[in-house]
C-alpha cells in the first residue's frame, strides 16, 4: 500500500512538473456538484455532495458503502492553481482534508453480539480532468490517507474481544463529477 502511494505522488509530481500551464480551467466559485466514487482499496462505492465557496476552496459531504463498511465523510478541497492539459483538456492539482467516520456489520447470535466501528482524519490529493465532450463533466483520480482505526468489538457475556476489521487506511479512489 505505501509503495503505492509513493508511486503516485512521484506520478503527479512529475505530472505536474512537465505540465503545460496553458490549459483553460473552468471557474467553479459559487457552483455545486454531485459526484459517484469508487474505493478501490476498500471495494465501496458512494455518492457525494459539494459546493465551491471561491475557485479554489470547496466542502463536501459524501456516503459510501461496500464491503461491510459504510463511511461518511466531511472535507475540504483546496484546487492548487497549477492548471496542465491531459488529452488536449485542463486538469488541476487538489489537496485536502476531512473527517470520515466509518462502520461496519453488526451482529446478534444467541447471547454475543459484535460491533465494528471507527472515525479520525483524513489527507488526501489527486488530479481532476476537465473531460473534453460534456463542458461540466470531470474525472478524479486521488490517493487518501486515514487515521481511522477500525475495530470490531465482539461482546460474549462479560467477555469482549477486539480485532482489525480489515479497513485500508491507505486509498485510492476514482469519481465522476458533475458541476452545476
Amino acid at each position: 500500500m505505501k509503495k503505492f502511494l509513493v508511486v503516485s505522488v512521484a506520478l503527479a509530481g512529475a505530472l505536474l512538473a512537465a505540465a503545460s500551464a496553458h490549459a483553460e480551467v473552468r471557474h467553479v466559485a459559487d457552483t455545486n456538484e454531485v459526484a459517484g466514487t469508487v474505493d478501490v482499496n476498500n471495494s465501496t462505492i458512494g455518492a457525494s455532495l459539494g459546493h465551491w465557496f471561491s475557485d479554489d476552496i470547496g466542502a463536501s459531504v459524501g456516503l459510501s458503502n461496500g464491503n461491510s463498511f459504510t463511511t461518511i465523510e466531511v472535507r475540504g478541497t483546496y484546487l492548487i492553481d497549477k492548471p496542465f492539459d491531459i488529452a488536449h483538456s485542463p486538469a488541476l492539482p487538489y489537496v485536502g482534508a476531512g473527517f470520515i467516520s466509518i462502520s461496519g456489520p453488526t451482529y446478534s447470535l444467541g447471547g454475543a453480539s459484535s460491533q465494528s466501528k471507527g472515525s479520525g482524519l483524513e489527507i488526501f490529493g489527486g488530479v481532476q480532468w476537465q473531460t473534453p465532450w460534456v463542458k461540466n463533466l470531470l474525472f478524479r483520480a486521488e490517493a487518501r490517507l486515514s487515521t481511522a482505526k477500525v475495530d470490531t468489538t465482539v461482546n460474549a457475556g462479560a467477555v469482549a474481544y477486539r480485532y482489525d476489521a480489515g479497513y485500508n487506511n491507505v486509498s485510492a479512489l476514482a469519481s465522476a463529477v458533475y458541476q452545476f
